[in-house]
């Protein structure tokens, strides 16, 4: 689940896709459809970093840092497993 907006993270990773291209309408537009999906998933991967650290900087001040590497593991664990869930019907592209 995605802590912050309590849903899972498939929706979060579509979030951040429909974000990113809110950001950077004239990014996407003028792309071809193979770097345009490679751009997204750059912005995708950009914006997890981003919200990882996010997570690290709130949780180092209240929870000691064996716990907050533990929980950045297990969260870094669970996003594979959901990527890997993703990546399955997903295509390649050809």
């Amino acid at each position: 689940m995605d802590a912050e907006q309590g849903r899972p993270h498939s929706d979060g990773t579509r979030a951040m896709t429909r974000s990113s291209h809110r950001h950077h309408p004239r990014l996407f537009t003028h792309m071809a459809p193979a770097v345009l999906l490679a751009a997204m998933l750059a912005a995708i991967e950009q914006a997890e970093g981003d919200l990882r650290a996010s997570y690290a900087k709130k949780l180092g001040p209240v929870l000691p840092a064996k716990k907050v590497a533990r929980y950045l593991q297990i969260e870094n664990k669970i996003r594979g497993l959901v990527k890997y869930d993703l990546a399955t019907g997903v295509p390649l592209v050809q």
